[in-house]
């Protein structure tokens, strides 16, 4: 669904809260690549979006977490 809505209509005035969405419904699944994709999607695309501190915020955990020190710099 998340996809769709992505895919058919990107000018949708929430597609950031979609995105958001989508990439928690991705972690949900277990699926952890598709979540930080979407992730960064979000926080490169939708700055002024309510989502994007929480999203760039993971962002930064996840390369701190794997001591990927520039990358965690780099969303912060």
């Amino acid at each position: 669904m998340y996809r769709r809505l992505a895919a058919e209509f990107p000018g949708f005035s929430e597609i950031d809260a979609v995105l958001y969405r989508w990439a928690w419904a991705m972690a949900d699944l277990g699926e952890s690549e598709p979540f930080y994709a979407l992730l960064e999607r979000l926080s490169k695309q939708y700055t002024q979006s309510a989502f994007w501190a929480d999203a760039t915020f993971r962002l930064a955990q996840h390369a701190f977490d794997r001591s990927q020190w520039a990358d965690a710099r780099r969303w912060v």
